[in-house]
């Protein structure tokens, strides 16, 4: 796919960074599984890579068949991509923003759209994450500044097994079983 318009200019594109209005805001690991979840389900975006550190996660993926609903109401024919990537970042360990907010803002979660067509959310898309986290969003805009390298987890920071994770899926866990009388 070709980043440039029929005339030969550069189709301009946008960097859409979602964060909470509540820098301290935070989601758990199932909801970042559910967040995850509900971007393939609506199929705005293919997860290709990831980055899994003891206190945060980054995923990465590339834009699904109806990436274009995130950002614009109805169809979009074109030959050009949505969007070029979109990384996803949550955690307990506070990170510098990638770009908006206050000079070395720090946040615990966040969704970036990168080299995005369009220079906001679609209504309706925003109100679903809005509803999916229930926390009120903030949309920052800025022209594209090309694609960031994903994260490196240091060997300090690889996550340690799963001590109690369960071995067999046979038998339900204590209190989970359900009895009929």
């Amino acid at each position: 796919m070709s980043d440039t318009a029929e005339a030969g200019e550069a189709l301009p594109r946008y960097d859409v960074l979602i964060v909470s209005e509540n820098r301290s805001f935070n989601i758990v690991e199932q909801g970042t599984r559910a967040l995850v979840n509900h971007l393939i389900a609506k199929n705005i975006a293919r997860v290709s890579a990831e980055s899994i550190a003891k206190d945060w996660c980054e995923i990465y993926g590339g834009p699904g068949p109806t990436a274009h609903e995130a950002f614009t109401l109805g169809g979009f024919d074109s030959d050009h991509a949505p969007f070029l990537e979109v990384a996803v970042r949550t955690g307990t360990k506070f990170t510098t923003m990638p770009f908006g907010g206050a000079k070395n803002e720090g946040v615990r979660f966040w969704i970036e759209f990168r080299g995005v067509l369009w220079k906001d959310l679609a209504p309706r898309f925003r109100n679903g994450l809005t509803r999916l986290l229930a926390t009120r969003l903030e949309v920052l805009t800025r022209p594209h500044a090309g694609l960031a390298a994903h994260a490196e987890v240091g060997a300090d920071e690889v996550p340690e097994d799963v001590k109690f994770a369960r071995k067999d899926r046979a038998t339900p866990r204590v209190g989970t079983a359900v009895e009929e009388y």
